[in-house]
């Protein structure tokens, strides 16, 4: 049964007992968002499976699961204390393994450890739910969005942009050097600006894959990659399921400290309506999915 929500005319549905009252709140901010959505009747069909859907019971269990003598949760949210500790721990991990990459990003992760002491909270801090209570709303958030944003990235596509790129520096370069000759200085150091920043965009939209007889320690963890698992190489008849899976993964290891595949397998079969998901099928598709993570 639905109800009418007054300030966007949508229907929206009355939630079952088992859905938290602090993913009811999240899934209402979602429906009054509805009608800024370029379809709001198909994102509609998606958020009433998110929010009502009999198998959405085990994702919510699984984020409130607590340990019976602690009292702890099985997952806790990582606010940025435990993400702090995680990440000091990981450069300490990373320095053992000596070489002067493995010295950067330790260094590195040390900084954003800092950082995140620093800030507090960010987007799990609220006066009016708990850090676990909001890594739960801002997990069905991600949820939603990855569902309706959802696009596999083809190897062959990020190649023909790096093509672009590179094409375009290139002309960049010659009409800059064309017009310095003309006199035309300042156009032609906007023209290496430009030439510059295309450069800059296809050395990050595909970098090298990491190459098996090179060291991991030589080979820095913050550096995108061709082989990285969210770029598929060819295409398969589950491209659109492991494109949810790898985005979805993503927003769910920061919030929680790792993927939970088999949780990411049990909203995959509400997004894509299908039964035979499992988690090990999730878990193949994650297989290549390597974020280094102090355990």
């Amino acid at each position: 049964m639905n109800e009418t929500n007054p300030s966007n005319n949508q229907a929206v549905p009355t939630y079952p007992s088992w859905v938290p009252a602090a993913v009811k709140w999240q899934a209402e901010q979602l429906y009054a968002e509805l009608a800024t959505h370029p379809e709001p009747a198909k994102y509609k069909e998606i958020l009433d499976r998110l929010a009502s859907d009999p198998l959405m019971e085990n994702v919510w269990r699984e984020f409130f699961r607590k340990h019976r003598q602690s009292q702890e949760f099985f997952n806790p949210a990582m606010t940025a204390d435990r993400l702090a500790a995680k990440k000091r721990l990981l450069a300490t991990e990373l320095r053992r393994k000596a070489g002067p990459t493995c010295e950067r990003d330790a260094n590195l992760l040390e900084a954003e450890a800092v950082l995140l002491e620093e800030e507090g909270d960010g987007p799990l801090a609220s006066v009016d739910w708990s850090a676990q209570q909001r890594a739960a709303q801002l997990f069905l958030r991600q949820a939603f969005l990855v569902a309706v944003e959802n696009k596999p990235v083809y190897l062959r596509d990020l190649q023909a942009e790096v093509a672009t790129l590179n094409d375009i520096a290139q002309r960049s370069k010659k009409d800059a050097d064309a017009l310095e000759l003309l006199g035309m200085t300042r156009k032609a150091r906007s023209l290496r600006k430009i030439a510059k920043s295309c450069e800059a965009k296809a050395s990050t939209t595909l970098s090298n894959p990491r190459d098996p007889d090179v060291p991991w320690e030589s080979q820095s963890i913050f550096e995108p990659r061709r082989d990285d698992p969210w770029v598929l190489a060819r295409q398969s008849s589950n491209d659109e399921l492991r494109a949810f899976l790898v985005d979805l993964a993503i927003p769910t290891i920061g919030l929680f400290g790792k993927p939970l595949v088999g949780t990411l397998a049990n909203v995959a079969k509400v997004i894509f309506q299908r039964k035979d998901i499992t988690r090990e099928m999730a878990r193949e598709m994650l297989r290549t999915f390597e974020v280094p993570q102090a355990e």
